[in-house]
C-alpha cells in the first residue's frame, strides 16, 4: 500500500500573498471579525510577501507554517495593522527575532515553542499586551520572575506543576489599561501539581487567574 503523500513545504511568495490577503478581504468585508489564516504548506516567507501582509486589513494574522523566520520578515509582519499575530509553527527564537516581534504590542501567539531564554522572555515581556506561550511546560525561577513583570494577558496553559517561588513572582504580574478596560490574566489551565502554598501565593495576584480545578 502506498504511504499518502505528504504536503510540499514552500515558502510564501510576495504574489501569492496578495492573492490570499484579496480573498479574505473580498470574502469577509470590514462588518466582521477578519482572521487571515495562511495555509500551513508554507514554511517560510520572503521579505515582501511579508510587506504584503503586513498591507492586510485583518484583525488576526495566523501564519503558524512558518518553522523560521528573519528579522527583517519579523519587523515587518510586527508592524501589521492587525491585533493578533499567530506564529505557533516556530520552534525557536532569537533575541534578535525576538526584538522586532515585540511591537505587535496587541497580542502574539508563539505556542509552538517549548524552551525560551530568559533574554527572549524579557524582551516578549515588555510590551506585548496578550502573550500566549502555551507550549512551555515548566518554568525556571528566573523566568517566572522575567514573567511576573508582563502586564496585560500572559497565557502558559503547557505548564504542569508550579512551584511556591514561582507562583510568587508570577503573582506579581500586573494589570494593563486599555481603552475600555483594565486587563490582568494569568492563564495557567494546564497545571496538573501545585501546593496549597503556591495557590495560596497566586491567589495574591491582583487580576484574573484561570486554574482547571477539576484536574486536581
Amino acid at each position: 500500500m502506498n504511504s499518502p503523500c505528504k504536503p510540499v513545504s514552500m515558502p510564501l511568495s510576495p504574489d501569492l500573498a496578495a492573492v490570499y490577503v484579496a480573498r479574505c478581504e473580498r470574502r469577509n468585508g470590514r462588518k466582521q471579525y477578519i482572521c487571515l489564516r495562511i495555509p500551513e504548506r508554507f514554511t517560510a516567507i520572503s521579505e515582501s510577501a511579508a510587506d504584503v501582509l503586513r498591507e492586510a486589513d485583518v484583525d488576526q494574522l495566523n501564519l503558524d507554517g512558518l518553522t523560521s523566520l528573519s528579522n527583517v520578515s519579523a519587523e515587518s509582519l510586527s508592524r501589521s495593522t492587525a491585533r493578533c499575530l499567530s506564529l505557533d509553527g516556530l520552534t525557536e527564537l532569537s533575541d534578535a527575532v525576538a526584538e522586532s516581534l515585540k511591537k505587535q504590542r496587541n497580542m502574539l501567539s508563539l505556542d509552538g515553542l517549548t524552551k525560551l531564554s530568559d533574554s527572549c522572555i524579557e524582551i516578549l515581556s515588555q510590551q506585548i499586551h496578550t502573550l500566549s506561550l502555551n507550549g512551555l511546560k515548566c518554568l525556571s525561577i528566573s523566568a517566572a520572575g522575567i514573567l511576573g513583570k508582563h502586564q496585560g494577558r500572559l497565557w502558559l496553559c503547557g505548564v504542569k506543576t508550579l512551584s511556591v517561588s514561582a507562583a510568587e513572582l508570577l503573582a506579581s504580574h500586573t494589570a494593563i489599561d486599555e481603552p475600555d478596560e483594565t486587563i490582568a490574566e494569568l492563564n495557567l489551565q494546564g497545571v496538573r501539581d501545585i501546593s496549597v502554598q503556591a495557590a495560596e501565593a497566586l491567589s495574591r495576584h491582583e487580576g484574573t487567574i484561570a486554574l482547571d480545578l477539576d484536574s486536581f
